[in-house]
Parts: structure tokens; C-alpha cells; sequence
């Protein structure tokens, strides 16, 4: 599972770290702003199946300073490419400011249209320029950063369902002794998310979750559907000057072992039924 990690992440992240539309849809986690048009006046789009309760897309000014609105992007018609900063979005309308002129634009009833955040747009840029790599084992210095560090974290042996691993034990009065292979597993793996600041981390960590469920049959191929996954909290490696965030994946695997060691067993000993089991 190690290797599959390794491998998943470097074809699923770092080969398509250029793909603009995969990292948006990433980073928003498949949850794009979207709508269709039902009436347009002036500077205004009314879709009644939007219900904005705040305006959360708008510009907004507060303490002296000024945050620009989010940008408004048609998607086909007339107007296809074009876009407009967001004065206000509330209830069912999208304002878009400098008085714009929609409808001289092309703006129709039933256009499509959707939100881009400005956060999307700094994440595409960073994923297009950084050197993203995937390692095994952890990073030993900074110049490791940006990367996302595969580790085989744990394991603990949670039952044998046929009995002691490799004991021998008789079936019955005249059978020949049988070596007992199977036991039962938890693994637990983590991807550590490095780099340099906290907000290149936070879009790693975005990506890779998409990444996950979107793959989650794969994962739960390996943990027979028992998996489970967690991100942990953003932390600082001082020593290196990075931000890491680990996220684990973990569940229960079977073992067949296939190599038992005989030689290390006394032939000549009388076999002791394990007490575990009911022959």
C-alpha cells in the first residue's frame, strides 16, 4: 500500500498539476458555484435557485481596507468567457459592480455562469510552478519541501481466525499436522503534506482528500472496506521552517503467510493444540 500511495499521488497529483480544471474542482472538493440565468437587467443575474444568506462572494469593506467581490464567469452563450467582479450577492441576485452593462454584453436567460474564488486562482498557480514531488520516508531537510512524504506508519496484529501463526496443530487422531497461516491485521498509513507556507499546505491537503474519495474502491480493495481517514491539524517543523498537515489512511488487511519457518520446529515434539481454538 506504500508503493500504491507513492504511485496513486505522482499520476493523480503531480502528473496533473498543470490541469487548471482538476485543481479547481479539487480545491472546492467537486462543489463548484454554479447557475443558470433566468432573468438579467442592467447589472444583475436573477437565478431563483441560488439562496445566497449573506454576501459572501461580494466586495466587502471593513476596518479601512478593501476586499475585492469574487469573480462571475459566463460559461457558454454570447458572453462566453467574459467576466465581472461581484459587488453583492444576496438571496437569488449576483451584482456585479462598476455598473457593467450585462445584457450589452451578451448576458441571456439561460446562460450558464459560475463563481471563481480568488483562492482557487492562487492555488492553480502554485500547483503550476511548484516542483511537487512524492517521497518515501520523511523529509531530512528543506529543500524536501514542497512534497508529500509516504510512510508506513503502523501495524498491529488484531486476531488470528485460524489459530497461531505457523504452529503446528493435529486436525484429528490420524491426521498429519497442518501449519496455520492466516492472521488478521490494522495497517495504518500517512502522506505527510510539506511545504513552505501554511496555505500551500492547506491546498496540498485539498487536493489529496479529493484524490482519496474520489479513489475510495481502491482503498477499500486493500482494507476489504474497512477503510477509515483522517487529516490531522496544521503544525510547524522549526527545524526545517515548513508546514506539515499528516493525513492517515488505516483498516484491517488479511495475511496468508507464505513461508513458514519448519526448520526452527522439533519433529520429533509432541504438537500442543493451541487452547485458542475449538477443533
Amino acid at each position: 500500500m506504500q508503493y500504491l500511495l507513492r504511485r496513486l499521488i505522482e499520476r493523480q497529483i503531480v502528473a496533473r498539476r498543470a490541469d487548471a480544471d482538476f485543481i479547481r474542482r479539487a480545491i472546492t472538493d467537486a462543489y463548484d458555484i454554479t447557475g443558470r440565468v433566468r432573468a438579467v437587467q442592467g447589472d444583475t443575474i436573477t437565478d431563483p435557485e441560488q439562496h445566497f444568506a449573506a454576501n459572501v462572494y461580494g466586495r466587502f469593506t471593513g476596518d479601512g481596507a478593501a476586499t475585492p467581490g469574487e469573480q462571475l464567469v459566463m460559461l457558454d452563450g454570447a458572453a462566453e468567457g467574459q467576466a465581472w467582479e461581484l459587488l453583492s450577492t444576496i438571496g437569488n441576485e449576483l451584482q456585479v459592480a462598476e455598473d457593467a452593462d450585462l445584457v450589452a454584453a451578451g448576458v441571456a436567460v439561460g446562460d450558464h455562469y459560475e463563481i471563481r474564488r480568488a483562492q482557487e486562482d492562487r492555488a492553480i498557480d502554485w500547483f503550476s510552478k511548484a516542483a511537487l514531488r512524492v517521497i518515501i520516508g520523511y523529509p531530512s531537510d528543506p529543500a524536501s519541501a514542497p512534497c508529500y512524504s509516504v510512510n508506513f506508519e503502523a501495524t498491529t496484529e488484531q486476531s488470528r481466525p485460524v489459530g497461531n501463526v505457523g504452529r503446528r496443530l493435529p486436525r484429528a487422531e490420524a491426521a498429519e499436522p497442518t501449519n496455520e497461516l492466516r492472521s488478521r491485521w490494522g495497517e495504518r498509513y500517512t502522506v505527510q503534506c510539506v511545504a513552505i507556507t501554511p496555505d500551500a499546505v492547506d491546498w496540498m491537503a485539498r487536493v489529496l482528500l479529493y484524490v482519496y474519495r474520489t479513489g475510495i474502491r481502491l482503498f477499500d480493495r486493500h482494507f476489504e472496506g474497512d477503510t477509515r481517514a483522517e487529516f490531522g491539524a496544521l503544525r510547524r517543523i522549526d527545524e526545517f521552517g515548513c508546514f506539515v498537515r499528516e493525513f492517515s489512511v488505516h483498516g484491517t488487511v488479511d495475511h496468508m503467510n507464505l513461508e513458514v519457518l519448519d526448520s526452527f520446529v522439533d519433529e520429533s515434539a509432541q504438537a500442543v493444540p493451541n487452547p485458542r481454538r475449538v477443533v
